[in-house]
């Protein structure tokens, strides 16, 4: 299961690695928070 969660992320520097993590298990659980979270990082 966590293959299907490995996405390229760009923001890597800028958050901490448990950050990163927790928005994977958010995507995975709700699509609609990726595209939020996607927003939120390039504003």
């Amino acid at each position: 299961m966590r293959g299907a969660l490995q996405r390229p992320m760009v923001t890597t520097n800028t958050f901490s690695r448990r950050h990163i993590d927790l928005q994977r298990v958010a995507a995975a659980l709700c699509p609609a928070c990726e595209d939020v979270a996607a927003r939120r990082a390039t504003a």
